[in-house]
């Protein structure tokens, strides 16, 4: 966190860890500002350690929720983003992925992710983790962003456990 108070300033910090939705939605816009101006330098798992801090990925709010996945899509597309950083937000946009509100926000997430570390791989990622999930519309949701055109031309990867 330390990393985190250096970068954002103790207030952010903070905020986003307040119990008031209101505030914590502030900070996360703000968050997501400063990311926004540091490029390529954002260092992603300092972020997604932050994101995750209480009420972290388990947030009631949609406004927040929404917010936490418009931050996991900068992060996404930088230099520093990871097959670590990949695995720290998985389960998080797999399980907002059905979700009404932040649904699309969350397969343009992974669809962000899976630019820069390549489709295959972040589709070798969610299909294993998608069987597990109980909730239909978010298997549903994973096979639908998985048939998107530009995704389709991957098929090959799939063995025969999938279909």
């Amino acid at each position: 966190m330390d990393k985190c108070i250096e970068l954002f300033g103790e207030e952010i910090v903070k905020e986003v860890q307040n119990t008031a939705w209101k505030a914590r939605l502030a900070a996360l816009e703000t968050l997501r500002n400063k990311l926004a101006i540091m490029g390529n330098d954002i260092p992603a798992q300092a972020v997604f350690k932050l994101l995750s801090l209480k009420p972290g990925f388990k947030d009631t709010n949609f406004q927040c929720n929404m917010e936490k996945m418009k931050i996991i899509q900068v992060c996404g597309n930088t230099e520093k983003f990871s097959e670590t950083s990949l695995n720290i937000v998985i389960d998080y946009c797999l399980d907002k992925i059905g979700d009404v509100k932040c649904g699309a926000l969350s397969q343009e997430a992974l669809s962000c992710m899976a630019e820069y570390l390549s489709l295959p791989f972040v589709i070798s990622k969610v299909l294993p983790l998608g069987e597990k999930l109980k909730n239909v519309k978010n298997v549903a949701e994973i096979w639908s962003w998985i048939s998107l055109g530009r995704v389709l031309s991957y098929i090959g990867l799939f063995t025969g456990s999938y279909f």
